[in-house]
C-alpha cells in the first residue's frame, strides 16, 4: 500500500535475506518461520530514520541468488506518490560490490552467496626504509631501525669521516624508497666528489658542460612581486652582496616584468642595470664605489661564464625537471664548479622546485 511503500523512500540502504528453514519432525513450519520473524524483528529494532520511523519487513519479489548476481540492485524508473521528493520519480542503481555486512551466527540461515571483492592493493606495511641496525651504549646490537617515508620532508644530517661510506649509505636509502615508491623522483646534487652517480641509479644525469642542463634563474609565477622578491634574494645571497642591493635588484626585476612581461635573459644583464641604477641614485661614493666594485669583480666574472650563462639563461621548464616530477631519478654533477657556482645553480634549484612544487614545502 502507500503507506508502506514510502518508508522505502526514506532510506539510503536495503537489506535482502533469504532463508530455507530446516525442518525437523519435532517442529513445525509455522514455528521455524515466526522464529525467524522474531530474529529479523530485532534487528530491525534499532534500525531507524532520521523521523524516527523503525524499518519495515516485507517480501521481496526477486530471489537471494538472482539478486547477488546482477549487475545493478535497481536499475529502472519508480513512479509512486510518496508526499516525499518534488519529484516523484526516482532512480535506483546500487552496485552489489559496495554491499558487505555481517550476519550474527546464531541466525538460521544458509551460507552466504560469495560476493565480488577487489582488492585495492593497500599496502599493510608502514613505508619505511631501513637505516641499519643500531648502536647502545657503544654495543652493536639486533635492533633494526627505520626511517618513516613521511619523514623525509624534512632535513637529515648524516655525518662521517672522509672514506667511511655516506655516499654508498646515502644511495642505499634512495634505492630503498625507489623500491617501495617507483613513482617518486629522486634529485641527487653532488657538490663534492666526481663519480658518485653509480651509488644513485640515475635516469638522467647532468654534467657542466651538457646543453640540457638548463636551470632558469627566474620562473614566473602569479604573484609576480614575490618571486621577484625571491628571485633577488637568493642572488644577492648566493653572490654574497649586501642586503641593500636586495630592494634594488627587486625592483630591476619588477619594472622589466611590469613594462616588458619578462625580466631579462640573463641575470648577469640584471647585475649590470644595478650598477647602473647606484650611477643614477648614489649613496656615500665610498660605499657606492665598494658595492660597484664587487659586483664587476665577484657577480659580472662568475655570470659572464659560458657555461653558467647557459645554465642560468631564461627559458621554458627544462626536461629534465618534468622528468623528476615524472618520477625519475636525476643526477646533478656540480663538483667541477666554483663555490660561488655551486650556490647560485643549488638556488636556482630550489628556487624552481619552490615556484612550481608548492606543496613539497608542507
Amino acid at each position: 500500500t502507500k503507506s508502506i511503500l514510502r518508508y522505502d523512500f526514506y532510506y539510503n540502504l536495503r537489506i535482502f535475506i533469504a532463508a530455507r528453514p530446516i525442518f525437523r519432525q519435532d517442529v513445525k513450519r509455522d514455528e521455524l518461520l515466526a522464529e525467524l520473524l522474531g530474529y529479523l524483528d530485532y534487528l530491525t529494532t534499532d534500525i531507524k530514520n532520521i523521523n524516527r520511523q523503525c524499518a519495515v519487513l516485507k517480501e521481496a519479489d526477486i530471489s537471494a541468488k538472482q539478486l547477488l548476481t546482477m549487475a545493478d540492485l535497481f536499475n529502472k524508473p519508480m513512479s509512486i506518490d510518496t508526499s516525499i521528493y518534488d519529484s516523484d520519480t526516482k532512480i535506483f542503481s546500487k552496485k552489489m560490490k559496495a554491499i558487505d555486512f555481517s550476519i550474527p551466527p546464531n541466525m538460521p540461515l544458509d551460507k552466504a552467496y560469495t560476493v565480488h571483492n577487489e582488492n585495492l592493493g593497500i599496502p599493510v606495511k608502514a613505508p619505511k626504509i631501513l637505516l641499519g641496525t643500531a648502536y647502545r651504549q657503544g654495543v652493536l646490537t639486533k635492533t633494526k631501525m627505520h626511517l618513516h617515508l613521511h619523514d623525509l620532508i624534512h632535513h637529515v644530517f648524516i655525518s662521517g669521516l672522509s672514506g667511511v661510506g655516506k655516499s654508498r649509505f646515502i644511495g642505499f636509502l634512495a634505492n630503498q624508497i625507489k623500491n617501495q615508491r617507483a613513482h617518486v623522483g629522486i634529485l641527487v646534487i653532488n657538490l663534492v666528489k666526481k663519480g658518485e652517480e653509480g651509488f644513485y641509479n640515475p635516469d638522467i644525469i647532468l654534467r657542466k658542460k651538457d646543453l640540457e642542463f638548463r636551470v632558469p634563474y627566474f620562473i614566473p609565477d602569479k604573484d609576480i612581486e614575490v618571486i621577484c622578491k625571491q628571485v633577488a634574494a637568493y642572488l644577492v645571497s648566493s653572490l654574497g652582496l649586501k642586503n641593500v642591493i636586495l630592494s634594488i635588484t627587486k625592483n630591476v626585476l619588477y619594472n622589466d616584468c611590469i613594462k616588458k612581461g619578462f625580466p631579462k635573459q640573463h641575470p648577469e644583464s640584471v647585475f649590470m642595470e644595478v650598477i647602473e641604477w647606484l650611477k643614477t641614485n648614489p649613496y656615500h661614493p665610498k660605499f657606492n664605489t665598494n658595492i660597484t666594485r664587487a659586483i664587476e669583480n665577484r657577480v659580472l666574472s662568475l655570470l659572464s661564464s659560458p657555461f653558467i650563462k647557459n645554465i642560468l639563461k631564461l627559458g621554458p621548464v627544462p626536461n629534465w625537471f618534468i622528468e623528476w616530477t615524472k618520477g625519475k631519478n636525476v643526477y646533478i654533477e656540480l663538483s667541477n664548479f666554483t663555490e660561488d657556482g655551486k650556490r647560485v645553480i643549488t638556488h636556482a634549484i630550489f628556487q624552481m622546485i619552490r615556484t612550481l612544487l608548492p606543496e613539497l614545502r608542507t
